[in-house]
């Protein structure tokens, strides 16, 4: 979580399991609220999570990227993440307020950074 001026700027989450050798943690959701973005605020959140990850013992941070998120792709190439593989199409459920989940299906590129 990131604040600024008293507001929430962006969250970020990973997730607390790793991969089947144990060094690579699963970055999965990165926000930033749209007043905030273009000003540094995701490059912050990320920087901070893989400076956690890496001092948990992991050595490498992976996501998964909407093939259609030009901007999101060109941050995390610039923070040196690489693609990994062909992009695959994803499902997950999401909740919708008082109605039942919503299906959403995406194309998306794996990417990852060794951090060590």
């Amino acid at each position: 979580m990131l604040e600024t001026d008293d507001a929430l700027a962006g969250t970020i989450s990973i997730s607390a399991n790793t991969d089947e050798e144990g060094v690579t943690r699963r970055l999965f959701a990165l926000d930033v609220g749209t007043e905030y973005r273009r000003r540094g605020f995701a490059t912050k959140l990320i920087k901070e999570v893989e400076s956690r990850v890496l001092s948990d013992g992991h050595s490498a941070l992976r996501l998964e990227v909407s093939v259609d998120n030009h901007i999101a792709t060109s941050l995390y190439e610039k923070l040196g993440y690489l693609p990994v593989g062909t992009p695959e199409k994803l499902q997950w459920k999401q909740p919708v307020a008082g109605l039942p989940s919503a299906i959403v299906t995406q194309t998306s590129q794996r990417m990852i950074k060794r951090l060590a």
